[in-house]
């Protein structure tokens, strides 16, 4: 057996990728560019999770070669020389794909164990690298699971043989977020936005509100939860001396309004700056309106969730206990607060009053 450190190149923008893989004979090709994509495996790259991942499938598999480097006896040595080659001067250069230092801490060598919702030993994996490439998942994303006791994949993980289920949370993941340099670099990929709050020592409040509005964190990172081999921001809509249409949510013209000030007294607020988030970050959506600065006879139909919603009331054992037409009422029965309702229902936290709750889906 031996290990390669290899180069993988996109013939469309000559961005590489630098990886290390363990092979039976170099000088035959099987098939592995990296990252853990297979050519002929489609499953590897068809859900991306990474910017290289994202560039495979956006390019095409055929747009992308792999040269090798090194060839090396020993993982020891071939991870050394990847921490070399991938360091911190190499991540902020736009030219390739690598999102994590190399070698060092995110060697994924080591075995680690997988366990149900219930704390039963269901596997071992002889290494990190297998489950990754299984998962097709990257390494990071295991390390924080088993960091925050957190279910992946809908399993929980961790290097001991036996856990302690109660240390573990029983919240659901959400949806990905993704963090990038001021040029569109991916830098890292986070399962959930309180994994990415947490990491990066942000509110998630703050998060949410950098995300929907295109803005840098910090002034250097943007956020997304949509993954893209390069990020670019949209441009803000600048809305100085413009007249406003009101739709309501079927797509029906209402009224034309003059100016910002006329705005607000139909929208019967005091602050433009709701209303501002509401044309640049959420397509125009408030409330029962749809603003746009473009007149049309007719726009398409839209549907605001934020408006009263189902929701689910479970018991930490997963049991349903009852439905309710809107958080404000299923607060209201169960002696919870509103906002700490709506912090279990974005994913923010586990449970409030000893209570799950979710949003109802027939």
């Amino acid at each position: 057996m031996k290990y390669i450190v290899y180069c993988t190149t996109n013939s469309v923008n000559n961005k590489i990728y630098i990886g290390v893989h363990k092979t039976e004979d170099p000088n035959i090709f099987d098939g592995y560019i990296g990252n853990g994509i297979k050519i002929g495996l489609p499953g590897t790259y068809a859900k991306p999770r990474t910017a290289f991942q994202a560039a495979v499938k956006k390019y095409g598999i055929d747009k992308f070669s792999r040269k090798i480097l090194y060839i090396y006896d020993t993982a020891e040595e071939a991870y050394n020389k990847e921490k070399e080659i991938v360091n911190e001067d190499f991540l902020k250069l736009d030219t390739n794909y690598n999102m994590i230092l190399g070698g060092g801490e995110n060697r994924p060598t080591e075995p680690i164990n997988q366990f149900d919702e219930q704390g039963n030993f269901i596997k071992k994996w002889n290494t990190l690298e297998d489950a990754c490439f299984f998962f097709n998942c990257t390494i990071n994303a295991f390390r924080t699971a088993m960091h925050f006791k957190e279910k992946l994949f809908g399993y929980f993980w961790s290097r001991e043989t036996k856990i302690d289920i109660n240390s573990f949370s029983k919240g659901d993941n959400k949806k990905p977020v993704y963090k990038y340099n001021k040029t569109g670099k991916l830098l890292a990929s986070y399962n959930s936005l309180l994994e990415a709050s947490k990491l990066n020592n942000i509110t998630p409040s703050t998060l949410i509100t950098a995300i929907q509005g295109n803005s840098l964190v910090f002034e250097q990172f943007y956020y997304s939860f949509t993954l893209y081999d390069t990020f670019t921001p949209k441009p803000k809509q600048s809305l100085r001396n413009k007249k406003f249409y009101i739709y309501d949510l079927d797509g029906n013209f209402i009224q034309e309004l003059e100016n910002s000030k006329e705005l607000l007294k139909f929208m019967n607020v005091k602050s433009f700056s709701s209303i501002w988030d509401c044309i640049n970050r959420r397509n125009g959506l408030y409330k029962t309106y749809q603003i746009k600065t473009e007149f049309k006879e007719k726009i398409p139909a839209i549907t605001n969730k934020s408006l009263a919603k189902k929701v689910d009331v479970f018991d930490k054992e997963g049991n349903l206990l009852s439905t309710w037409d809107s958080v404000q009422k299923a607060a209201q029965q169960y002696g919870a607060k509103v906002s700490s309702v709506n912090r279990v229902l974005r994913g923010l936290a586990c449970t409030t009053n000893g209570y799950v709750f979710k949003f109802h889906k027939n």
